[in-house]
């Protein structure tokens, strides 16, 4: 495995990403190189360096001279430093590169570049084409519509979209950089390769829904329902682009002479997490189910959970504490009720198998 690792591009998007990860490993000598590094710096740096992770590169620059500098020159630069020497290169290169534009022209240039490089000295060179890719630190409206849409969203700013029907294939970067780890255990096999990829290819228009439909869920009960773990991935990215004083946001607590009750989480398939408390001496409850079936544990003071066979008449009692991590569960046919015998207040979280329904609760008063 490759122990001295050397990341071109340290301080963007996909670097600071990659080097967050490599931290975790503890296990690398990381070097680092960004755009206010000196030649000297690059060049003291790839003397040290068992492979080279070349993800600098300019793909909106405010002129088309920059595109070369970035994209075409620097890779030469790093070719004629290295010299005779054999280090592999990994190079994020993308799916653009035959667009008659700078852009893709620039990073064609780079890659026929590496691809002579990995010729001469025999050595790996990884070549990623990549379609966009998604992820926190992304800067947003600049050249990722996944970062800027989130960015936008969440602040209720109006973004311009073209081609709203027109599907991209986005790659989450969690699944770059995995793939990128899994080539530091490979050996020089010296030769020149294309490491493909798969996204996920999505509408401009259907992106900006999820992103839409993401931004009123993450602040309600509701928790967001993923079809596929794309969805999932893209809501994890969407929550990195809120505003910090959106990290938080308030419950309905419905109170009464005998405490208080809120909804935390529910969906259709998990069911709902709930919360109650009761003031000492006070009873919840006494009621049953026909189907609905629950789960309590006791998280502050004491309690007595009192259950009646609807069948028999049969009551049994169990008392329970905080202490105990003993989960009741409420059994459909069976009255229950729950009362605070504790000085304190009493804290209880509850999961029911389904969301509550003022329509059809299944919930039938019985006082026992």
């Amino acid at each position: 495995m490759f122990k001295n690792i050397l990341v071109i591009g340290y301080n963007g998007f996909i670097g600071r990403n990659f080097i967050e990860f490599l931290k975790l490993k503890n296990k690398f000598n990381l070097y680092k190189i960004g755009s206010k590094n000196s030649e000297k710096d690059l060049k003291n740096k790839i003397k040290k360096a068992n492979i080279i992770l070349h993800f600098a590169g300019h793909n909106r620059p405010i002129n088309k001279k920059l595109f070369f500098q970035k994209n075409f020159l620097l890779t030469k630069k790093i070719i004629k430093i290295i010299g005779d020497k054999k280090i592999p290169i990994v190079y994020l290169s993308s799916v653009h590169v035959h667009k008659k534009n700078s852009y893709g022209e620039s990073k064609l240039l780079a890659e026929k570049l590496l691809f002579n490089y990995s010729k001469k000295n025999l050595t790996s060179v990884y070549i990623f084409r990549l379609p966009h890719v998604m992820g926190k630190w992304c800067k947003p409206n600049y050249n990722s519509i996944v970062s800027t849409l989130c960015h936008n969203i969440a602040r209720n700013i109006k973004t311009k979209l073209f081609k709203v029907n027109q599907k991209i294939e986005i790659v989450y970067i969690n699944n770059l950089i995995e793939k990128i780890y899994s080539l530091f255990s490979l050996k020089n096999s010296k030769k020149y390769k294309f490491i493909k990829l798969k996204g996920f290819s999505i509408s401009i228009k259907k992106l900006k829904e999820l992103i839409f439909y993401f931004n009123i869920q993450y602040k309600s009960a509701n928790k967001p329902l993923f079809k596929n773990k794309f969805e999932s991935n893209l809501y994890s990215v969407f929550l990195t682009y809120l505003p910090v004083k959106n990290f938080f946001y308030q419950l309905k607590c419905h109170k009464d002479k005998r405490g208080g009750f809120l909804e935390f989480l529910k969906d259709k398939n998990f069911g709902q997490i709930s919360y109650f408390y009761a003031e000492p001496g006070q009873v919840r409850g006494q009621h049953f189910h026909r189907t609905k079936n629950e789960k309590f544990l006791v998280i502050n003071g004491k309690c007595e959970f009192v259950f009646k066979n609807n069948k028999n008449k049969r009551i049994y009692k169990e008392i329970v504490n905080e202490n105990q991590f003993k989960v009741i569960q409420t059994i459909p046919g069976y009255s229950h009720k729950i009362k605070n015998i504790g000085k304190d207040t009493l804290k209880v979280l509850v999961w029911a198998n389904e969301v509550y329904d003022k329509l059809k609760p299944d919930t039938y008063s019985h006082k026992f």
